[in-house]
């Protein structure tokens, strides 16, 4: 492994590197950040690091700055950097592969990238994880598409076609996408809990928009049965009963929910009901107040 003085890895990780403000505007200025780029073999990253007053300030950064190098609240093909905390210091390892620079700095294995395995169906899905970093779902749309032809049981694929459909505005078309990733990933338990997590929450959302209430409340029920500690299932289905006008089956899930507050995904705060058009129809209804001001909304 060598120093290299060029700089590898992904824009947005760079960006918040070099541009000060955006830490500032986002509360995260750290006592001191340092970047060195390394070429290990034909891998190529580079290694930012933010070093905070504390180990707590660090572990607060560390969900803002996942989520502004992510993108998402989860790395992924597209989005493969590694982003821990070790002791009082956020690191950032930005590259197409940073696994291996990774576990040679803090000897760990991070999490599994989900690669496709036919090379054609891999190119395309490269062609398409770069239109998708530049927003340009149109077009990631069209070579995920090309990538599910060639490799139809591509659960990348299917997942971020839903994505680049949802952000569309189409969620009707996005949800085919989602439950075929969904179903894939049953078979093959290859999402960790946190990726799985977010396509539900995804799939949820694009069935509430597309008006299947029903639906999104069987949905998140079964979702409940399969992983009952995550809060945000509970206050999701708290939320669809409150559109189906169920208002005691949403405050019960509500309660649920604001006491599993802990199992939040890193960079996840928990949602405020009064800020959550589901609810506004209900503000000043005494059940639905004496339950917020019991939960401290």
């Amino acid at each position: 492994m060598q120093s290299d003085r060029g700089v590898f890895g992904s824009t947005q990780a760079r960006q918040l590197f070099e541009t000060e403000l955006l830490l500032k505007t986002v509360h995260l200025e750290p006592g001191d950040k340092a970047a060195e780029s390394y070429q290990c073999g034909n891998r190529k990253s580079t290694v930012y690091l933010y070093r905070y007053g504390d180990p707590a300030e660090a572990q607060k950064a560390l969900g803002p700055i996942q989520g502004f190098v992510w993108g998402e609240k989860q790395k992924s093909t597209i989005h493969p950097e590694d982003i821990l905390v070790k002791q009082n210091v956020v690191i950032v390892v930005s590259g197409e592969e940073p696994g291996p620079l990774t576990d040679i700095l803090l000897g760990s294995k991070p999490p599994a990238v989900h690669q496709e395995e036919n090379p054609k169906a891999q190119e395309e899905f490269e062609i398409a994880s770069k239109a998708y970093l530049k927003k340009d779902y149109h077009s990631a749309e069209e070579h995920l598409r090309v990538a599910i032809q060639i490799s139809p049981e591509s659960l990348s694929a299917h997942l971020y076609l839903g994505h680049s459909l949802y952000f569309q505005g189409r969620f009707a078309d996005a949800i085919p996408e989602y439950e075929k990733a969904l179903a894939l990933n049953e078979a093959s338990k290859a999402l960790n809990r946190l990726e799985e997590r977010v396509l539900v929450d995804q799939l949820e959302m694009a069935y509430g928009i597309s008006g299947r209430l029903d639906k999104a409340r069987s949905f998140f029920e079964d979702a409940i049965k399969r992983d009952p500690e995550y809060s945000m299932y509970y206050y999701n289905l708290g939320c669809t009963h409150a559109e189906l006008g169920n208002l005691d089956a949403a405050l019960e899930n509500l309660k649920l929910g604001f006491a599993r507050k802990a199992s939040m995904s890193p960079g996840e705060t928990h949602p405020s009901p009064r800020a959550d058009d589901s609810f506004k129809k209900y503000l000043g209804d005494p059940k639905l107040e004496a339950a917020l001001k019991g939960m401290g909304f």
